[in-house]
């Protein structure tokens, strides 16, 4: 299984926290391929904006991170990766999170504002945008 996306991008590891689970689901990957000219993640982290300045919203540990390192003047893009075989029975459990983080403890679906991954939905993000074949 192959995956093309921000969610195992390498700098993730610069400024997510090490419980986080965007990162549990970048572990489950290695990464063959990185494209820093690819710039789609920001539809996905920063919905509604494009360039990459103090306007940027800051609603999320990842949008606050991720906002302050590309201030920076560093790289970010997409990874392109496959499944670790020895973590590939852990892939029915990540599917299972992703499920289950679309839901809020009341139990109603998140609406399209509330789409913006964080450091703790990366399954409701990957649902989205992670492509795995």
């Amino acid at each position: 299984m192959t995956t093309e996306t921000w969610m195992i991008m390498p700098e993730l590891e610069e400024f997510l926290p090490a419980d986080s689970n965007i990162l549990r689901f970048k572990h489950l990957f290695e990464i063959d391929q990185v494209d820093y000219d690819q710039t789609w993640y920001m539809g996905w982290i920063f919905p509604g904006y494009s360039d990459i300045n103090e306007e940027l919203p800051e609603r999320t540990t990842l949008q606050r991170k991720l906002k302050e390192y590309l201030l920076a003047g560093k790289k970010f893009g997409i990874a392109k990766g496959h499944l670790l075989m020895d973590r590939a029975n852990l892939m029915e459990t990540v599917i299972l999170e992703a499920m289950a983080i679309w839901k809020t403890t009341d139990g109603a679906e998140k609406d399209a504002e509330d789409r913006v991954a964080d450091d703790k939905s990366y399954g409701r993000a990957g649902g989205y945008f992670t492509y795995i074949s």
